[in-house]
Formats: structure tokens, C-alpha cells, sequence
């Protein structure tokens, strides 16, 4: 087919197409739709009626050999497109929860329609570059034909993920502010208010971080029982100049909580672009914001003078240090000072202490030092203490006759074992040693209010320790209540010869206790002291952990490590439900259920690449046979 006998069928296809997607997309259910489509689907026809004889002539001549098909295929995919569109008009929607063939045939044809059109021009062009030529290259074509069926693939790709993700109830914010729904931790704590808290929101009219932050709040009162004790306000800081006076807003961009004459403000800006970090953690930071102004600062005293991993060079171990741990008490608005001898510590605790920390003493306490905490904890005061294996008997302190921190608990029925627990079946990698064995990993969390959030999705909060002895219930005094919180998984042995390994004749696996706790009896939690208040005289409550290095630098980023720590604070120092920090953006999880779509889900997002790759690998090897057949 030569002159313009060869022009028509590339003109009238594409034409042909066109009129039918105008048809069906453009202008559907209109007076000329049925026309549009019905003389695009003739053109389509008209087309590929042209296009058979001389593609028959030049299949029997041998000139395109191996390329006829690739010549063919664009008609073919036509023709399956004219096919599923007109078969799309006679089948009926399907009922619920029944296979949706006619939305099925109106997506297949449209696709049909795109890479038979896609595919058409790779080819027609390939072969129309060759119609003066006396004898046709059909490598020409074959290489055109697959770079044009590689993309119209790709679009198919695309179109599939499209209609899947379209289809499927899935969310996946990626804009700047995306706590758009407050944590957990945030609305119990709006939950716990008791007075009124007053939020003044400063904004321009025309911010673009305005609305984002409304958003925000919107969600926080819709949410809450307790919306009317967080009063919220909008405005800018412009056109209310005594608003903004009153709430002492250095101008729009900023949020600002008061209570009373409490004032705390949030920067957090009013340009996008500026504001990004500020909106990523805006949740964590007004909750942060929340808790400093609608709770009392608590005292928490961390001794000193003994060893402690709080103490600069406390801690010989890279990532030992208790750093972090101190950041954590800030941010639940606790002020956290030093106790000592020199801060009165040989004396008494201070009648401010809301919890004593005792952090891993490498020295025994001097015997006024064990009095005033055995003082203050008779007196109902409350006590974090962490033991490491090295805490167990030590040297008499500066020539005098001392108390050590086993000791001390062992009068309030909590037994130490110094030896360093082992596990070779369940344990964390670091070294990828055998010395691995002491890196412990648990999630037996047992039932006390001190690891709640813990045990609501215990596999999901693996609790690493390095290092850790074993806790056991001594001889309980009378009135004390001593349970277990944490305990090591099965099969964790006391290494009593440290060489890492189980030793069958001296050494036996058992589950030894991590964590202890201590009440006083029949006491019910509402019953304790609040934060900052003086301790009640019912006894002490403590936690005492086996290994310190759970709080340390090194592990408390494991999440698992974080909530223990901030649980046992909430625990003891506030006496109600534990409110952990809630998480920054970055640490949120996006989960994806597939549910039924099952099939429609494996289907685009795995199917689809794989038949490419091998259709990739097959064009490979089919390349290679020819060329080494060629060779022979």
C-alpha cells in the first residue's frame, strides 16, 4: 500500500478513538454521544479493513517477518476495546457484594482503547519512516513495538493503581500538618481537666497555617466530654489588639495557653514553608504546653553522691547515662533537682519530693542518708529505683559503715539477685556474639496499673534490657503488697559463670522477675497523693527495676523502654491513669488493611511489575537466541 492509501489508516484510527472517548467521557448521556461513538467505532472498522490486505500481502512476501504482529496488535487491542465498550452498555450493575463486571468492561476498554493507541503509534510511525524504502527493516519495527508496548504498560500500571487506591477506603495525608486528629495521650489529658484552660489561636485571615491549626482543635472538643473545660479562641492578633494583649501573643503566627495568671505560648508561624516543623509536632508540643499549665509542677529528687547514672561519669558504659531520662521528666512537666548529702539528703527528703530516683549506685548510702529515705518512705513517699548486677555488696563508704540500695529495699520485701540473667533462644542483636545472650527481650507484662499501655499490644512493645539481675518477693512487712510487673521470657538463666552459655549441671532456665512493685495493702490508687503533694502516711509505693540500663541513653529510644519509664512515672507520681507522650509524626505509623480487595490489591501492585519483568527478560533471551542463531 503506497501514496495516500497508506495515510488513511493512521489518520482514521486515531480519529476513531477520539470519537469514541468523547463519546463516553466528555459528553456521556448526551443527544450526540450514541453518534460520536458509533462513527468512531465505524472509523475504527474503516481503519482496520484498510490496513488487512496489504498486511496480509507483506506477511506472504517475507519482507516484515517477524513484525506482522506487532503491526496487528494495535487493531487487535482496538477491536477488544470496540468489544468490552459496547459490552459494557448491555450488562447490568451487579449487587452488593457481587463481581462489578460492568464496571469491570468499562475500565477494560478504556484501557484497551489507550494501549492499543499508544502501541499504534510507536509502529505506524516505524513502519511509515520506511515507506520509500525497497525492502522494509522489520527489526525496526519489532524495537518500536516494544518500547511502545513497555509504556502503554506502564500506563496501564498506572490507571490500575489509580483505580485501586481509588477504590479501596485508604488515607495516606502527606501534606505538611498531619495530626489533624490529636494523639490518644493529648485527649486524656483534655479528658483529666478540672478548671478551664484558655487557648488563644492568632492567625491572619488569610493564613495558610490558620485553618490547619482550627482543624486541629476542631477535632481535640469534638472528641472530648470535657470540650467546655478547653476554651478555645480564634483571632488576629491585628485586628484584636485586646485579645491579643490579654492572651500576651507577641503577634499572629503563635498559639497560647492560660491559665490564670499562667501564660504559656506556642511559636508557631504563618507561613507554610516556615511552619513545617512546628506543625509536624504541634500535637507533642501542645501537649507538652497543656500539661505544664493545667497540672502543678511535681518535684522529683535524683540522688547523687553514690555512683548514680545520673551523675556525670555515672555510668562507664558508652550510652549509660541517664541523659535522656531527664529530658523525659521535663516533658511531663516534673522539676527534677539533685539530692545529696550537700542538698540535705543526711538529714531528711525534702517535704516538696513527689518521687525519689535512685539510679544504679555503685556505693552504699551513709546511715543518716538510709534513714531519711527509710523516713520519707515510711512516711508514704515514693521511690523509682534502678539495680544493676554491680549494686550488690560494696566497700564500706569513706571508712563508715553504709547501707546499700539492696539492702534498703530488702527491709520493704524486694530480694536481688546480682547475677547477670541470660537468654540464648529470645534476645536482641548487638554484637552478633554470643555475649548477645545478656541483651534481653520480653514482653511478659503482667497485670498492674504501672504497664497498662504496655500490655495493650504487648507484641508490639518489646522491652530490651542489658545486663539485668533478677528481682524476687522477699519478707514482706506487714501492710505492703510486693507483685511482680515484668517478668524475662522463658528460658532465661542466672550466668554464674559468665561465659554466656547454659550450663545444664549448675545453671537452670526459669522466668525471674525484671520489675517489682511495692503498695501498701488494700490501698486503692485514687487514695495516694497527688503530684507535688505532701507524701500520706500509708506506706511507701515504689518501683524497682532490675537493670538500669533500661532507662539509659543507649535503650530508652527502643519505644517499649520509653513507655515503661514514662508509665512508672505516671504510676507513681501522678496516681491515676498513665498518660504517655504522645508520638511525633515521624514515629506514626501508616497501616494499610486490604480487607476483602484482597485479589485487587496483589493483582496491580505485584502482578502487573512482575508480568513486565518478564515480558522484559523474555525479549532478552528471544534477542539472544536470534543473534546467536545468526552467528552459527
Amino acid at each position: 500500500m503506497s501514496g495516500w492509501r497508506a495515510w488513511l489508516p493512521p489518520l482514521l484510527a486515531p480519529l476513531g478513538g477520539v470519537l469514541v472517548w468523547l463519546a463516553e467521557r466528555i459528553w456521556p448521556g448526551t443527544v450526540a454521544s450514541p453518534y460520536l461513538a458509533a462513527l468512531g467505532a465505524a472509523l475504527l472498522v474503516v481503519a482496520l479493513a484498510l490496513h488487512l490486505p496489504p498486511f496480509q500481502e507483506e506477511r506472504g512476501a517475507g519482507s516484515l517477518r517477524g513484525a506482522t504482529g506487532w503491526l496487528g496488535a494495535p487493531y487487535a487491542l482496538f477491536v477488544l476495546a470496540l468489544a468490552l465498550y459496547y459490552g459494557s452498555t448491555l450488562l447490568r450493575g451487579h449487587p452488593a457484594g457481587m463481581v462489578d463486571w460492568r464496571g469491570l468492561a468499562r475500565a477494560g476498554w478504556m484501557l484497551s482503547l489507550a494501549a492499543g493507541a499508544v502501541l499504534y503509534v510507536f509502529v505506524t510511525l516505524a513502519r511509515l519512516a520506511q515507506r520509500r524504502a525497497p525492502q522494509p527493516d522489520a527489526r525496526r519495527i519489532r524495537l518500536a513495538g516494544s518500547a511502545g508496548l513497555s509504556l502503554a504498560l506502564l500506563l496501564v500500571l498506572v490507571a490500575l493503581l489509580n483505580f485501586v487506591f481509588a477504590g479501596l477506603p485508604w488515607e495516606w495525608n502527606l501534606a505538611y500538618f498531619k495530626t489533624t486528629r490529636p494523639s490518644e495521650a493529648t485527649r486524656e489529658l483534655v479528658q483529666g481537666l478540672t478548671t478551664p484552660v484558655q487557648v488563644g489561636a492568632f492567625f491572619a485571615a488569610d493564613s495558610e497555617v490558620g485553618p490547619l491549626v482550627h482543624s486541629y482543635f476542631d477535632a481535640l472538643k469534638s472528641s472530648s466530654d470535657q470540650a467546655d473545660k478547653l476554651q478555645i479562641q480564634f483571632a488576629d492578633a491585628d485586628l484584636q489588639p485586646a485579645l491579643a494583649e490579654t492572651f500576651k501573643a507577641r503577634g499572629n503566627g503563635w498559639v497560647v495557653l492560660r491559665k490564670g495568671a499562667l501564660v504559656r505560648p506556642m511559636r508557631v508561624g504563618e507561613v507554610l514553608g516556615q511552619a513545617r516543623f512546628q506543625l509536624r509536632n504541634f500535637d507533642r508540643n501542645f501537649f507538652r504546653t497543656l500539661l505544664e499549665v493545667s497540672r502543678p509542677p511535681a518535684t522529683v529528687y535524683l540522688t547523687i553522691g553514690h555512683g548514680e547514672r545520673n551523675e556525670r561519669g555515672g555510668s562507664a558504659t558508652p550510652g549509660g547515662s541517664f541523659n535522656r531520662f531527664r529530658v523525659v521528666m521535663r516533658e511531663r512537666n516534673y522539676t527534677v533537682k539533685d539530692l545529696g548529702i550537700g542538698q540535705g539528703l543526711g538529714d531528711r527528703v525534702p517535704a516538696d519530693a513527689a518521687l525519689v530516683v535512685i539510679a544504679a549506685p555503685t556505693e552504699p548510702f551513709l546511715p543518716s542518708e538510709a534513714a531519711a529515705l527509710r523516713h520519707y518512705l515510711d512516711g508514704g513517699g515514693r521511690l523509682l529505683a534502678f539495680l544493676e548486677p554491680r549494686t550488690g555488696p560494696v566497700p564500706e563508704h569513706k571508712g563508715l559503715p553504709g547501707v546499700t540500695l539492696v539492702q534498703l529495699l530488702r527491709d520493704y520485701g524486694v530480694e536481688f539477685d546480682p547475677t547477670v540473667q541470660d537468654n540464648d533462644r529470645i534476645y536482641a542483636r548487638r554484637t552478633y556474639t554470643r555475649a548477645d545472650h545478656t541483651l534481653l527481650v520480653t514482653v511478659a507484662y503482667q497485670n498492674h496499673p504501672s504497664v497498662n499501655n504496655l500490655r495493650v499490644a504487648s507484641g508490639q512493645f518489646p522491652l530490651v534490657l542489658l545486663g539485668a539481675g533478677a528481682l524476687r518477693i522477699g519478707q514482706v512487712p506487714p501492710g505492703l503488697t510486693v507483685q511482680d510487673t515484668i517478668k524475662a521470657m522463658p528460658g532465661t538463666w542466672g550466668d554464674l559463670n559468665g561465659n554466656f552459655e547454659f550450663d545444664a549441671a549448675k545453671e537452670h532456665r526459669d522466668t525471674p522477675a525484671l520489675a517489682l512493685a511495692v503498695a501498701p495493702k488494700g490501698a486503692p490508687e485514687a487514695q495516694h497523693a497527688a503530684a507535688g503533694a505532701a507524701p500520706k502516711t500509708n506506706g511507701p509505693t515504689m518501683l524497682v527495676f532490675a537493670d538500669a540500663d533500661l532507662a539509659s541513653d543507649l535503650l530508652i529510644r527502643n519505644r517499649a523502654n520509653l513507655t515503661a519509664v514514662e508509665d512508672a512515672l505516671g504510676w507513681l507520681v501522678e496516681q491515676d491513669k498513665p498518660v504517655g507522650l504522645p508520638q511525633t509524626e515521624e514515629d506514626v505509623r501508616i497501616r494499610h488493611a486490604k480487607g476483602d480487595d484482597w485479589l485487587w490489591f496483589y493483582l496491580p501492585v505485584l502482578g502487573v511489575p512482575f508480568l513486565l519483568l518478564g515480558f522484559g527478560f523474555w525479549q532478552a533471551m528471544r534477542r539472544r537466541r536470534r543473534a546467536g542463531g545468526g552467528d552459527a
